[in-house]
């Protein structure tokens, strides 16, 4: 089944959960907080990968990257919430868990 293209950003605008991590896309950019600390990504800092990601950069590093996960849909209608989850990794060369989240109502 082919998913299509999405402009991840844009698709994953609003505030998502997980354990001890909040994710917010908004119109400055990408916010992380994770146990408590914050860590915020302009849209400068933000680098599509593929067509169901994006990466987000400190010093032209890769620091997390955020996926749509395979449950996620968007409503063609705006006003309608979007479904499914996003998935989020810490981009280190440790082995670590990814993250799910879900779309804060």
């Amino acid at each position: 089944m082919c998913r299509g293209y999405y402009h991840v950003g844009a698709e994953i605008h609003g505030s998502w959960q997980g354990e001890n991590v909040q994710v917010i896309s908004n119109t400055e950019g990408i916010s992380i907080k994770e146990n408590g600390i914050t860590d915020q990504f302009e849209w400068g800092n933000i680098v599509q990968f593929g067509t169901l990601a994006v990466v987000l950069t400190k010093d032209d590093q890769a620091v997390w990257t955020i996926a749509l996960a395979e449950n996620f849909k968007r409503n063609s209608n705006a006003s309608l919430p979007m479904e499914g989850d996003i998935v989020l990794y810490k981009a280190e060369m440790a082995e670590n868990q990814p993250i799910t989240l879900k779309i804060e109502k």
